[in-house]
């Protein structure tokens, strides 16, 4: 199952960054949000959250939510 498909499957959105963007910043360019939640952190981390909880050998999103963890002015 895609990062997309997984993250629909989930009720999360998906924020796309380009490739080149993505790779600049060292993300997937596939990022999940929850939609419930108002504040874009909050979002971020919860959508990590939950997709890392629904299959936890996706490295790269492990290592994007210890950046968004460790950095609080960490933005999409």
């Amino acid at each position: 199952m895609g990062t997309d498909a997984l993250c629909r499957s989930l009720g999360l959105k998906e924020k796309r960054l380009a490739r080149d963007a993505a790779r600049r910043k060292g993300v997937p360019p596939i990022i999940p949000v929850d939609p419930k939640e108002t504040d874009q952190r909050a979002a971020l981390l919860k959508g990590l959250e939950k997709v890392l909880a629904a299959n936890d050998r996706l490295e790269h999103y492990k290592g994007l939510r210890d950046k968004v963890v460790s950095d609080p002015a960490w933005t999409i």
